[in-house]
């Protein structure tokens, strides 16, 4: 990410810059912008995940136009977009979405949900691990929020071979009002997206 546009830089086997392409934000409201996962396929072009969101104010008063959207795109060797999926903006920052392909020809993007809770004199956020799925359409064919609120620091997804999803990530997860402690979180879903289960590893 780059002020208000998302740039992919294209280099040779030696490293040198072949070529720059920059996208804008399709949501002027939005100005920040961080790019966080790519994906090339074979026929060249590559998908790109990206989170953008904005103005956020820090401290009072409480401004309730902050959100943050989920931007995935598909662009060809030439830098042209061939589609791209816009979450709602529902007020709420979904950081890092890293990209998983499915062998039906969707996408998974896992990462973590910044929601916003308003109090007298700041702005706060809470935070939990979030995935969804795009179908082959590019239309969101399904969406969780994992129930445990804990900063989830990273998350990865993997198909396995009867088309089950396997989310890891980590959180920091408050135990009791006095203990906080990092956990290791693992969720399995069906292929339709129904949750299967989640394990907590402690350190």
């Amino acid at each position: 990410g780059d002020g208000n546009k998302v740039s992919v830089i294209k280099i040779d086997a030696l490293g040198n810059k072949v070529d720059q392409f920059n996208f804008p934000s399709p949501d002027p409201f939005c100005i920040y912008k961080t790019a966080s996962d790519l994906q090339l396929l074979p026929n060249n072009h590559f998908i790109v995940s990206s989170t953008i969101y904005g103005p956020c104010p820090a401290y009072y008063p409480p401004d309730d136009s902050c959100r943050g959207r989920t931007w995935i795109f598909e662009a060809d060797e030439t830098g042209a977009i061939v589609w791209q999926y816009l979450s709602p903006a529902l007020g709420r920052v979904v950081t890092a979405p890293k990209l998983t392909l499915t062998k039906d020809g969707g996408i998974v993007f896992s990462g973590q949900e910044k929601f916003i809770i308003n109090s007298n004199s700041y702005i706060a956020f809470n935070e939990r691990q979030y995935i969804g799925k795009l179908n082959n359409n590019h239309e969101l064919a399904w969406e969780y929020t994992n129930p445990y609120i804990g900063a989830a620091y990273f998350s990865r997804s993997v198909e396995l071979a009867d088309g089950s999803i396997l989310v890891c990530g980590r959180i920091a997860r408050w135990i009791n009002p006095d203990s906080l402690r990092y956990a290791a979180v693992i969720t399995k879903f069906s292929a339709n997206g129904d949750s299967l289960g989640t394990q907590f590893y402690y350190r």
